[in-house]
């Protein structure tokens, strides 16, 4: 199995390294079509520097221009390139899951994988889909993604029905996802781990944003779930 790791990926360029499952940082687009029910998503694309100060006192703002759409995070999180992308994809290059305007906590955390991270938070648009349908749909999908090994089974993933939330001056659907059962083949990963998904209408009529926070669970180094909530209660339009 290829563990849970990022591998560097320039536009135009070819992954490095391994074949089958893996994650990946790229350039490129984090937008989704969705076909019929469930939702699908369309690849990403590089977010222009932004300078919108965060709400959280001591915390640092990520933001998104194409979407107008900021989050804050707290210090020790690493705010990555307005041009990277993080996500995963399957043994033949497909791309299972992609999202931009990301941020990282402990990039690095696993030995000779550099950058295997314990939590990342970015976002991903769906083009199709009523804003319910993307919370759901995007829970499913980074859950399976980022802790499905390839040589390991599924986990078992338990999605919250969608609720209505508050996001700054929007209305939105939140859903959280536990991941239990993960196959642990190789030592990067976690025994479980948590997805949590706040979805907003998008800029542009019919599209739906995902704002997508995935993180292990049940290790040392772990974020707390109350962190990482307060980073889904911090998502606002600017």
């Amino acid at each position: 199995m290829s563990p849970i790791v990022a591998l560097s990926l320039l536009l135009g360029c070819g992954i490095v390294g391994f074949a089958g499952w893996q994650s990946f940082w790229a350039e490129g687009g984090d937008d989704y079509h969705v076909a019929a029910p469930p939702p699908g998503p369309v690849p990403p694309k590089p977010e222009p520097v932004s300078t919108v100060p965060p709400r959280v006192k001591g915390w640092k703002a990520v933001s998104s221009d194409k979407y107008r759409l900021t989050y804050d995070v707290p210090k020790p999180w690493k705010v990555n390139s307005t041009g990277l992308l993080i996500g995963f994809e399957d043994a033949d290059g497909k791309p299972l899951a992609a999202m931009s305007a990301t941020a990282e906590y402990r990039a690095g955390r696993c030995g000779d994988e550099p950058v295997a991270k314990r939590a990342a938070a970015g976002f991903n648009q769906y083009v199709d889909g009523t804003v319910a349908q993307v919370a759901e749909h995007a829970a499913y999908k980074w859950a399976k993604a980022a802790y499905t090994p390839e040589e390991g089974t599924l986990p078992k993933v338990t999605v919250s029905r969608p609720r209505p939330v508050r996001a700054g001056r929007l209305t939105g659907q939140y859903v959280e996802a536990d991941v239990a059962g993960i196959s642990r083949t190789e030592p990067c990963l976690p025994p479980r781990a948590v997805v949590y998904i706040v979805a907003v209408p998008g800029l542009e009529k019919g599209t739906t944003v995902a704002f997508v926070i995935y993180a292990d669970q049940g290790v040392a180094e772990a974020a707390p779930k109350e962190t990482l909530e307060k980073i889904a209660r911090s998502l606002r339009r600017h």
